[in-house]
């Protein structure tokens, strides 16, 4: 008797997220396989959902026009660092088309140059 296959559930997003990182959640675990996301990175990717939802309020704040300059400053200066964050933990969990890049397997290098 062969063994069951069984179907990968995606994960669901932790009771601890907000409403807006749990929708985070849904829209990245949604758009890749199923097995993605091991429970391993699950922490990598609540961090993650937390800081798409800081850049994004931090924008908000920002759009305020009561600022001052030193006030503006201070919120680049967080989205700044949230933005790295989130960057790196993007490449970490290969969301992103960099990480996924692979040298061997690029497709179109064997094809000649125009200019050659």
């Amino acid at each position: 008797m062969l063994p069951r296959k069984t179907l990968m559930e995606r994960p669901a997003p932790p009771a601890e997220l907000s409403a807006a990182e749990r929708i985070e959640w849904l829209a990245v675990v949604d758009r890749m396989p199923a097995d993605w996301f091991t429970r391993e990175v699950h922490p990598l990717l609540q961090q993650y959902c937390r800081n798409v939802c800081t850049i994004r309020n931090l924008t908000h704040e920002y759009e305020k026009e009561d600022l001052t300059l030193k006030e503006r400053d201070m919120i680049l200066a967080m989205r700044d660092r949230e933005r790295k964050s989130m960057e790196s933990l993007a490449t970490k969990m290969r969301l992103t088309h960099q990480s996924r890049y692979d040298a061997k397997k690029k497709t179109g290098s064997d094809l000649p140059r125009p200019w050659e």
